[in-house]
């Protein structure tokens, strides 16, 4: 599932290209700065899911628990992509600390390489973002069709 998707392998893309160009002047302060840029959307990109997951959880009834489960997974397999998400913004967050502590220290290779690692894994947090934005309005419409179903029924 995780590899099957677009996020991930736009990612890898984009953070190849990234750290394969990336002039040799950059390094090391526009590596730092980039860090430091990285490190506070992901610390945000966390509170972001959170506020997806409670805008699911208060979609929480007994009918459409039971509209999930006939789905199949029921909701804990409705979680996965919020705590994945969530590993990988924290992920991001640890490499970024790791690049912004090691900058000045690194080689020119080991700076692309981790150049590289830290936007790859920053980006990939990003995008599934995204996706759980389509993730939360996809229950959303379902929640909208489920409650209008009540209303005519009564």
């Amino acid at each position: 599932m995780v590899y099957k998707g677009w996020d991930l392998w736009a990612s890898i893309l984009l953070a190849s290209i990234i750290a394969a160009i990336a002039p040799i002047q950059l390094f090391p302060e526009a590596l730092r700065l980039l860090a430091i840029a990285e490190l506070g959307v992901a610390s945000t990109l966390v509170g972001v899911i959170l506020a997806g997951l409670a805008i699911l959880a208060v979609f929480l009834e007994e009918s459409y628990l039971c509209i999930l489960e006939q789905a199949g997974g029921g909701f804990e397999e409705d979680l996965f992509p919020f705590w994945f998400t969530a590993g990988l913004a924290v992920y991001s967050i640890v490499l970024n600390v790791l690049v912004i502590v090691l900058a000045n220290s690194l080689s020119l290779r080991a700076s692309r390489v981790l150049l590289g690692l830290s936007v790859w894994v920053f980006l990939w947090a990003l995008f599934a973002s995204l996706n759980l934005v389509a993730f939360v309005a996809g229950h959303a419409a379902n929640r909208a069709q489920l409650v209008l179903k009540k209303r005519h029924k009564d």
